[in-house]
């Protein structure tokens, strides 16, 4: 599909470059990072340069190409991507746009993988109680960012507010997204951590097992 509508269009024409750019989202979500960081970046800088820094399509790729420096564990070159993400999508679109919640969630993220607990849990409070208000306590969005959130109170070793969220998080993907979608797994196994940390073992053990089962039976379809 890229091909032909380079082919068509031209290599800088926009619907090419945001072809290139699906590309390169599809590269990350396949865990070929270093081909996704590549393509990313070329999207990225010709966005830049045909389109401005303020168009939708570049701030869209330089939070994908964010994302991908995060998986590879670049989170200085994360973080400043995504700092100036958030500031040009608060400047565009204002604090509770839901592109600008996401930009923030992201950071938050990026901020807990960097060890930097007080400043994620800072940001993603902000971030759900926004997304709360903006779409709705059970979106995909803001459930995302309760289970980072919880992820964060567990490192932090506040476990009985990471279990408290951790438990509604999963009561409410189950309800949204289904008993075995990938982020309702993930989030269970999240939460099995918690118990391990309480010392509530069998209860750790039993959400393992849950979550088991569901991934054999996904591979199994």
């Amino acid at each position: 599909m890229m091909e032909k509508t380079k082919r068509l269009l031209g290599e800088d024409h926009p619907k090419t470059l945001r072809a290139m750019g699906g590309l390169a989202f599809a590269y990350r979500n396949r865990r070929r990072l270093n081909d996704a960081e590549a393509l990313g970046l070329m999207v990225m800088e010709k966005m830049k340069r045909l389109q401005g820094e303020d168009h939708p399509d570049t701030l869209i790729n330089m939070g994908n190409l964010a994302s991908t420096y995060r998986e590879q564990g670049r989170l200085k070159d994360a973080e400043a991507l995504e700092v100036l993400v958030l500031e040009k999508r608060k400047q565009l679109l204002g604090d509770a746009h839901p592109l600008t919640l996401r930009a923030m969630s992201n950071l938050g993220l990026t901020y807990w993988k960097q060890g930097r607990l007080h400043d994620a849990v800072t940001l993603q409070l902000v971030t759900m109680e926004k997304t709360k208000w903006a779409l709705r306590d059970d979106h995909p969005w803001t459930l995302e960012n309760m289970a980072n959130l919880a992820n964060t109170y567990r490192d932090q070793g506040h476990l009985k507010e990471a279990e408290v969220l951790g438990a509604d998080v999963i009561e409410k993907m189950k309800r949204v997204l289904g008993d075995g979608h990938p982020n309702t797994l993930k989030s269970m196994s999240s939460l099995a951590a918690t118990y391990r940390d309480l010392g509530r073992l069998d209860d750790a053990e039993v959400l393992v097992a849950m979550v088991e089962e569901h991934r054999k039976r996904r591979e199994d379809f």
